[in-house]
């Protein structure tokens, strides 16, 4: 039986003999290093792990400053509904009137061609006629004030058709110029060709000169005078019109002409044009007396008197333009509200043609909105047109308060407005009531500071949270609900990146900017609190987690202790650059970088990535009875800081392409795995940075201490696999203390494995089955 154990034991040490010399000759170990005396195969280290693979370190890589563009906002899908409607509208209607046109287009040549014939008979006939007798002269007069009638219509009905040519002109300019797209190459705009037309008018003034002066006590002298005058002022030759029209007034005044307010009328607008508001209200008062003087008398025909009747009108309703223009409010809104009493009654009795009453209550809210005249001026638009019409002209009447200005008068109408409805009975729930809101706080906007708008903007949002009275009532009514909804999201959209742009661009005033800031990321996050859904919040959201994390390295500027506000913004910047990385955009890489900047301050892993320990032996480890190696491994708790920056590297690594920032995410992944005493997890991300990256420096550390840890924890068969991998690859391995390192760590992970195998055999045969 000794010699039996005697030959196994021999047998054994023949067997690691050949192991060792096998090793050897596969792998050509070169002389230098077989003679290395620092080397042992007894399975103790007996050599140092010196070097630089004790200095696995990655230097922290700054936040790129984001330049923000902020892009003009986009048409709604109901503005561009509408719009795409009124187009449809005006075709249909246009398609229905092209046959009423051509007709009537039809009918003006033919009363044309009668024109010129008459003008060639009157110009035949006229040079004719004697100038001797009475009845003659009479009829010659007629005949030119007919022919200068003719030239006068004929110049009009050319004049009409030169525009409507110049129309055509003008939409086809328009449509090459938009192609063309830059202004500054754009063609000259068409002009309308009015040659024939001027043409025609010429001739008719030469006309009514020539009857003036050949019979100048012709009996419709003063008409004649009168669109002599109305011509020349059309012609812009006004010093002759005005000349004409005042001694149209001089001369037949106290004749009565019927023309005579018609020539302070005419006055009266060149006055007003010119805004010599005096003259023009003198001419004007002498119209309005005048025809007042003609209507009033018994015997005046009944058309005279329609007539005078709509003279005096318009003379009234341009007083009190004047009254306006001058500033006296009070005497113009009794004018025009007494032009609407006389055109409503003028309507039901027919007395006058002329009526200006809508022209009137139209101007009369320019007029109130000169007035603190909120609850007046709708109570008079109900009492004349009904509540309708005063909801309607109470809106106008708002916008017009914003349009000139005066916010605290708007903010003013639409709180009165916001309490009643169409109908106008008191309510609070009407289907305007979130647009009128919407509007409050564009004009709070304009002359409150931040801290009072957002109390407007949160009274805004309110009026869409469900439990809201208004929300229950109108949500289901798509039509309003949406208007309310489109009005509010542009207005937030509309300021939150406002204030964010004056943030920007305030460079004095810290406070100030400060205050804009913070505003910004209030009104950010009442926009993606309501309206996270749309084209603009994508962008909004990368906007608003820049803010909250510009915020919080703001408010702790020492990462290392974080204040609790810090970390309060941290985590909402965190929160919205997750969210910014789940679709894709141009701003995915960075929200995806600024995901792990955040969690790395809330983790405490910010600065430089550093594997302490790296090349040393691994800590915890301990042998079982059976001789493996083991440890005790930190669990990564599910929703820790750690564990959601783990998931933010590996989002980045999907994305980024950069050679540095993917060697980054790699080494900062692994040692966050091997602070944990997750080796073999951190093992196999170290491996696939030294394969991604063989050049870099950081790489060849990485490679001796996962041969190290491999080593450290038994794992043999990791430790050749990964060896092996690793000289294969000529760029990894192009420095020869590598290599050397690599060729000494494949013959001592064969050996060991080995061993371990034989130590593992509990008899001889199975020693023996080994040997063999």
């Amino acid at each position: 039986m000794k010699r039996q154990g005697q030959a196994l034991l021999s047998s054994l040490w023949i067997f690691r003999a050949i192991v060792f010399v096998f090793c050897l000759s596969l792998f050509s170990v070169p002389t230098a290093f077989s003679q290395d005396k620092s080397l042992s195969f007894d399975g103790k280290k007996k050599r140092k792990r010196s070097g630089k693979v004790q200095r696995l370190k990655y230097k922290f890589k700054k936040k790129k400053k984001v330049i923000f563009k902020f892009k003009k906002r986009k048409k709604t899908k109901r503005e561009l509904a509408e719009e795409a409607a009124r187009k449809k509208k005006s075709t249909k209607k246009a398609l229905g009137s092209s046959v009423g046109q051509s007709l009537q287009k039809a009918m003006d040549q033919e009363q044309a061609k009668l024109r010129m014939q008459k003008i060639k008979l009157y110009k035949r006939v006229i040079p004719t006629l004697p100038d001797d007798e009475p009845t003659s002269r009479r009829r010659k007069a007629t005949m030119y004030y007919q022919l200068a009638e003719e030239y006068w219509e004929q110049s009009k009905f050319l004049r009409f058709l030169s525009l409507e040519k110049h129309n055509k002109a003008m939409e086809q300019w328009d449509k090459k110029c938009r192609k063309i797209g830059d202004p500054s190459k754009c063609p000259k705009a068409p002009k309308p060709d009015l040659l024939k037309s001027n043409a025609y008018r010429s001739q008719a003034i030469t006309i009514y000169r020539k009857l003036l002066k050949k019979f100048p006590k012709y009996s419709r002298a003063d008409e004649v005078m009168f669109y002599l005058g109305l011509n020349l002022m059309e012609t812009k030759r006004h010093k002759e019109g005005l000349s004409r029209f005042k001694t149209l007034i001089k001369q037949f005044s106290k004749r009565g002409s019927r023309f005579i307010p018609d020539a302070y009328t005419a006055l009266g607008e060149y006055y007003f044009n010119k805004n010599k508001v005096q003259d023009a209200m003198y001419n004007y008062g002498y119209s309005l007396k005048t025809a007042r003087g003609f209507y009033r008398k018994k015997t005046t025909p009944d058309d005279l008197r329609v007539s005078m009747r709509g003279v005096h009108l318009r003379a009234m309703y341009m007083l009190a333009w004047c009254d306006f223009n001058v500033g006296n409010y009070e005497k113009a809104l009794k004018r025009f509200k007494r032009v609407v009493q006389l055109s409503i009654r003028y309507k039901k009795t027919k007395e006058s043609r002329v009526l200006l009453k809508n022209d009137s209550l139209r101007d009369l809210i320019l007029v109130f909105s000169k007035m603190d005249a909120t609850k007046v001026a709708y109570d008079y638009f109900k009492g004349v047109m009904g509540a309708q019409y005063a909801y309607r002209a109470g809106k106008k009447l708002a916008r017009k308060y914003y349009g000139q200005s005066n916010y605290v008068r708007s903010i003013k109408m639409y709180r009165f407005m916001m309490g009643i409805n169409e109908k106008g009975f008191k309510s609070t729930l009407g289907p305007d009531t979130p647009v009128f809101q919407n509007e409050i706080v564009r004009s709070a906007a304009r002359i409150w500071k931040p801290k009072k708008i957002y109390t407007e903007v949160l009274k805004l949002m309110s009026y869409f949270e469900p439990d809201n009275p208004w929300f229950k009532k109108w949500e289901p009514v798509k039509k309003v609900y949406k208007v309310a909804e489109e009005s509010a999201e542009q207005t937030l959209l509309e300021y939150s990146t406002k204030y964010h742009q004056l943030a920007q661009k305030e460079k004095q005033n810290k406070r100030k900017k400060e205050q804009y800031y913070d505003f910004a990321i209030k009104l950010y996050d009442q926009y993606l609190r309501y309206f996270p859904r749309t084209e603009s919040a994508y962008e909004l959201r990368f906007y608003l987690g820049e803010l909250l994390y510009r915020k919080a390295k703001l408010t702790s500027p020492n990462v290392k202790r974080l204040s609790k506000k810090a970390r309060d913004y941290y985590k909402r910047a965190s929160r919205h650059y997750y969210l910014t990385t789940l679709k894709k955009g141009q701003f995915k890489k960075q929200a995806s970088f600024s995901e792990i900047l955040c969690y790395e301050a809330l983790a405490g892993r910010t600065g430089s990535a550093e594997l302490k320990g790296a090349g040393k032996k691994l800590r915890g480890l301990r042998k079982t009875k059976d001789g493996k190696v083991t440890w005790d491994k930190k669990k990564i708790k599910k929703g820790s800081w750690d564990a959601r920056l783990l998931k933010a590297y590996q989002r980045y690594l999907t994305v980024v392409k950069d050679k540095d920032e993917r060697l980054q995410a790699f080494f900062k992944t692994g040692t966050i795995y091997y602070s944990y005493k997750h080796y073999l997890k951190s093992m196999d991300i170290f491996s696939k940075m030294a394969k991604e990256f063989p050049n870099h420096e950081l790489s060849r550390r990485a490679a001796f201490m996962i041969l190290y840890s491999y080593e450290d924890l038994g794992q043999w068969a990791k430790l050749q696999d990964s060896a092996r991998l690793f000289i294969k690859d000529p760029k990894l391995t192009a420095k020869s203390k590598f290599k050397k390192e690599m060729y000494y760590m494949i013959i001592r992970s064969g050996y060991l494995y080995i061993m371990e195998d034989l130590k593992a055999a509990k008899t001889n045969d199975a020693k023996l089955a080994i040997a063999e």
